[in-house]
């Protein structure tokens, strides 16, 4: 074996045990399972969630009662950036609600719709 088919065996190891630490952290820490895309899921409660410390997909129930996941992002892509903002937009959007579209596990199917009160 030379040198070069050495050092790429060993980067090659070295990378399959950084991906396994990962996943096994990611899961350790944040306790939620991963879908076949590797975007964690699961349920937080929302009044009380980070958008560091939500999965990727949350769970919430459609409009229809389907059960199903919220992006992470379509959920708190509009957060207020102070309590003040916050209050100038829930004044100015009284009465308003967003869609947004709810998905299997996957991510990536849409089974319905969450209506998010702005």
């Amino acid at each position: 074996m030379n040198k070069k088919s050495f050092l790429m065996g060993t980067i090659t190891i070295t990378m399959a045990v950084i991906v396994c630490m990962a996943f096994f952290l990611h899961n350790a820490v944040n306790d939620f399972e991963l879908n076949e895309y590797g975007e964690s899921y699961g349920a937080v409660d929302i009044s009380n969630a980070s958008l560091e410390k939500a999965p990727d997909l949350i769970a919430v129930v459609s409009t229809d009662g389907e059960h199903g996941y919220v992006k992470k992002f379509d959920l708190f892509s509009e957060a207020p950036l102070s309590p003040n903002e916050a209050l100038a937009n829930q004044e100015a959007h009284m009465g308003e609600y967003k869609s947004i579209s709810v998905y299997k596990k996957d991510g990536k199917t849409v089974i319905g719709e969450f209506l998010l009160g702005r």
